[in-house]
């Protein structure tokens, strides 16, 4: 079975997407921040990252700086999900490695199209 890591920090739409997930037939974790996503991901070794960009302690383009300098996951499926929608946004997420990027709000169906789009 296919893991899915959610780094998000609203605990109604983690919890949502982590249903709407697990119910496609995915195993899905969930941190509620960058600092705990990372850690977590040693322990899971996720085949794709489901990623917010506003969060407390470390934001999302943390997370993503970490996960490319790791050997491990540097070729770890990596998505955006937020309601940053300025093209420098964007721009930056794509710079710093993201294979795609989902503006809130969005359908599920949307969303699992990008994560069978990535996921290996």
């Amino acid at each position: 079975m296919k893991k899915i890591l959610i780094i998000e920090d609203d605990k109604y739409f983690r919890e949502n997407a982590r249903i709407a997930i697990s119910r496609k037939g995915y195993e899905v974790f969930t941190s509620q921040n960058g600092e705990e996503g990372v850690e977590l991901m040693e322990k899971i070794n996720p085949d794709i990252v489901l990623c917010d960009i506003m969060m407390p302690v470390n934001d999302g383009y943390w997370v993503l700086k970490k996960i490319r300098q790791s050997q491990k996951f540097a070729s770890t499926p990596f998505v955006f999900m937020t309601a940053k929608v300025e093209q420098d946004d964007m721009k930056k997420g794509m710079e710093l490695g993201a294979n795609d990027y989902l503006v809130k709000p969005f359908k599920l169906a949307e969303l699992m199209k990008t994560i069978k789009n990535n996921i290996r």
